[in-house]
């Protein structure tokens, strides 16, 4: 699995065209924890933290980010037997993730995402619960909206699974979900392209 130092792009764009979601995410089955699960859980000492080279703490983004990756590191591996993902916001209702192997203290990459909007609905209609994840699976579920392009007014806002493979993560699944009050007037939604 390629393991670079990296610095999540925290402005990364995603562009997505017009077309539908493919048939096979309408007809794939929902995936769950246990069907994907790792053989091998790390107990290890966490290897030294490979840092990328432009961390600057007094970017308060960037200090987050190094803080919430400690966090994370600390408590041990919490993906896939030996990773540690971390999640943090800026202050804008958005948050990144960063993802650590344990083993070799190397952030992974590519992310399956850059940029996740959880939305806010008062009504409670819309609920988007952010990432969940387990220690003995290689299963990702991230739930919201995703890279929103505010200039494009484009976003995919929804439910994604994603597998944990050798090569890197793998879309498995994707159920289209209604954009937040908060966003409606700020961006379309637009389907996977895949």
């Amino acid at each position: 699995m390629p393991r670079i130092a990296i610095w999540p792009l925290l402005f990364a764009v995603s562009f997505q065209t017009d077309k539908p979601v493919p048939p096979n995410h309408q007809q794939t089955p929902i995936p769950h924890f246990e069907d994907y699960p790792v053989g091998e859980v790390y107990h290890g000492k966490p290897a030294r933290i490979v840092w990328p080279p432009d961390i600057d703490s007094n970017d308060d983004c960037k200090q987050k980010f190094i803080e919430r990756v400690n966090e994370a590191v600390a408590h041990g591996p919490n993906l896939a037997g030996h990773y540690a993902l971390a999640h943090w916001g800026c202050g804008t209702g958005v948050s990144s993730i960063a993802i650590v192997d344990l083993k070799s203290g190397t952030f992974l990459a590519p992310l399956p995402y850059e940029l996740l909007d959880v939305g806010w609905d008062p009504s409670g209609k819309v609920e988007y619960k952010g990432e969940s994840f387990r220690l003995h699976s290689a299963l990702l579920i991230a739930s919201g909206c995703f890279d929103i392009d505010l200039q494009k007014k484009e976003a995919e806002c929804g439910t994604k699974y994603f597998v944990l493979r050798e090569s890197g993560f793998v879309l498995l699944k994707y159920v289209p979900g209604p954009i937040p009050p908060n966003l409606r007037r700020s961006i379309v939604n637009k389907p996977v392209q895949r």
